[in-house]
């Protein structure tokens, strides 16, 4: 999915989150077309990807406060909204503190993924490289904290042992036909119906 959306960024086109994620899927099952019914890491991954194109547009527009932790959560709503059916149809459980968890969580993800690019490059600087190793040490900890505070909560996971394939498959077609409610997402299905994404 990030190779279609990277392509389409060095040709100079608007990046398509939603179709870069729907190509990128079908390039990655059609090299291991098992993925899409035993991958369970695999179909979680598209889903939330696919979520946050698909609904985080229409939330924002609901909700168009410019306030960067609420634009934080809505992303992070909208890949639950649509990890939620899958992950309670595979595991028999919904982890509604997830949503409020991954906004603790990308501030230490982005410092981990900051400390692991600095440590790369900084191999041939023993001092540096050891100040870099640190820091993705101790942002791995502060993560691996964060779980198990997080998981010790008795709301931390609900189980939805109803969920069946027929329930899963009505749920996403409910998901994608809301979708269509936004403009820009309309256009990356339907190109043909307007304009090529919404304006920002």
């Amino acid at each position: 999915m990030a190779l279609f959306a990277g392509g389409a960024a060095l040709l100079f086109r608007r990046v398509q989150v939603a179709r870069a994620a729907l190509f990128g899927a079908a390039f990655l099952a059609a090299l291991n077309p098992r993925m899409l019914v035993s991958d369970v890491g695999f179909q979680l991954s598209f889903f939330a990807v696919f979520g946050m194109a698909a609904h985080y547009p229409l939330l924002k527009k609901l909700l168009p406060w410019r306030i960067p932790l609420l634009r934080a959560f809505l992303l992070t709503f909208s890949a639950t909204l649509w990890t939620a059916p899958l992950a309670a149809y595979r595991f028999g459980y919904f982890s509604p503190v997830g949503i409020f968890a991954n906004l603790l969580a990308i501030p230490v993800f982005s410092l981990a993924m900051a400390a692991g690019i600095a440590f790369v490059i900084s191999a041939g600087i023993p001092v540096l490289k050891g100040i870099a190793a640190f820091g993705a040490s101790a942002a791995a900890e502060v993560y691996l904290r964060m779980v198990e505070t997080a998981s010790s909560f008795s709301w931390a996971g609900v189980n939805i042992g109803w969920m069946d394939h027929d329930r899963t498959a009505i749920a996403y077609i409910v998901l994608f036909a809301s979708s269509l409610l936004s403009k820009g997402v309309r256009t990356q299905f339907f190109p043909c119906g307007g304009e090529h994404g919404e304006k920002h």
